[in-house]
């Protein structure tokens, strides 16, 4: 629930006195980044979790959940299920949010390939090139980790993934 992870992120970060925010203030990171991240119950007061836990029940109490009906009518069923059914095409997001799209698939690989082999836009790099950019990568997180290791709980390490060399190989392996 959003509202939970919103009301335990804000009593996780809440300071207690101005003293305490002014020391906060200068150690916490200036990263902010969209996350789903929410902290464990245990470093939430029980208090907290208890009347969050008793909200949710009455709420559960007030609100019964029916099926909803469609909005689409019979024949747009019916296209929607042709569409999912037919393999032959994707449905893409288009450029700027202009709304969802319907493609051939040859087209939108073709289109894609035409996209990644533009040698304006990327570098072709060897697979040690490759490892070295991973590499440093990885030293950079690592650095930053350490940085900020007196607000970063062993929960949320577990949350950071290292890239590996291989990863780009992996993926166009399965590309292909």
């Amino acid at each position: 629930f959003r509202f939970r992870r919103d009301l335990y992120r804000a009593v996780f970060w809440g300071d207690d006195s101005e003293e305490e925010k002014e020391e906060n203030a200068a150690k916490r990171p200036k990263l902010k980044l969209p996350s789903k991240w929410t902290p464990s119950e245990s470093e939430i007061p029980s208090e907290i979790t208890h009347r969050v836990s008793c909200f949710f029940d009455e709420m559960e109490k007030v609100h019964v959940k029916r099926t909803a009906r469609p909005n689409l009518r019979p024949f747009e069923l019916k296209l929607l299920k042709a569409l999912k059914a037919d393999h032959s095409t994707v449905i893409a997001n288009a450029d700027k949010g202009l709304g969802p799209v319907a493609v051939e698939l040859h087209k939108y690989i073709a289109d894609a390939l035409q996209h990644l082999e533009d040698d304006t836009t990327y570098d072709i790099i060897s697979s040690k090139e490759a490892a070295s950019m991973t590499d440093q990568i990885v030293r950079d997180i690592d650095k930053w980790v350490e940085k900020y290791q007196p607000h970063t709980s062993s929960e949320r390490k577990k949350g950071i993934r290292r890239p590996h060399a291989g990863a780009l190989l992996e993926k166009e392996a399965a590309f292909i």
